[in-house]
């Protein structure tokens, strides 16, 4: 049986943070504006937590503003650095900020916006509405004919190694049943993915999180179901989070 620790109660900047005889920070950071703070506050009876804070400049895709730490994501608003006190946490449905969000913090189409749709489509699951588009072109992702504007406009393409590292924290790659009962829900289009001998061809994939015998990666196509690809190839990402 796994036994669930509680949060801590209290965070006090330049204290020790330890559980016992372990210490997991010799002292507890601080916003180094002396007008902001990082503020901690416990969440469901003390198993989860939250931490407001801002953002004075962009940062790792994040444009300035108030943002909110949980163990699954960054969000946008929350309380800030202000002192405000923490927001209700990251609800399905809500705008997720996420390094290369196609959507502003209003839910409206710009480069840049850093921010994700999410929507519940299936039980206990909440999923990107948008393609993933984290990390740098060229080492992180291939964007479709080697065009930043194409990744702006319709994601990354990665391949499956890639991907199981680049979804927002506490969120995964698909698996193929999981594909198959919604696809079309997703709203899901690309102008197509990387295959590693032909080059950038349609149509486009979606990674998935499962592999043939020979680790091979499984992609999924909406016409033409899940088949095996080569590990160099590259394909779109959407990532579900577990409710």
């Amino acid at each position: 049986m796994i036994v669930l620790e509680p949060t801590p109660t209290l965070l006090t900047p330049g204290s020790p943070l330890s559980y016992g005889s372990i210490a997991f920070l010799t002292k507890v950071p601080d916003d180094p504006l002396s007008s902001q703070h990082y503020n901690y506050a416990q969440t469901e009876n003390g198993q989860n937590y939250t931490i407001d804070f801002t953002l004075e400049t962009k940062s790792a895709g994040y444009e300035p503003g108030n943002y909110q730490a949980t163990p699954y994501a960054i969000l946008a608003g929350g309380g800030g650095g202000g002192g405000g006190g923490a927001e209700e946490p990251f609800r399905c449905g809500d705008l997720l900020a996420y390094e290369g969000g196609p959507l502003d913090s209003h839910g409206n189409p710009t480069e840049g916006g850093g921010y994700y749709a999410t929507q519940n489509l299936s039980p206990e699951r909440c999923w990107l509405m948008n393609n993933l588009n984290a990390g740098d072109m060229g080492r992180d992702k291939l964007c479709f004919q080697n065009k930043l504007e194409v990744c702006l406009n319709e994601g990354g393409l990665y391949t499956q190694a890639q991907a199981l590292t680049r979804c927002p924290p506490g969120w995964s790659l698909p698996t193929v049943a999981q594909l198959e009962a919604l696809i079309n829900e997703l709203n899901f289009t690309a102008s197509g993915f990387w295959d590693s001998a032909q080059g950038f061809i349609p149509p486009a994939w979606l990674v998935t999180t499962e592999q043939k015998d020979d680790r091979s990666p499984i992609f999924y196509n909406k016409n033409n179901g899940y088949t095996v690809k080569n590990r160099h190839d590259a394909a779109s990402v959407r990532c579900v989070l577990p409710q």
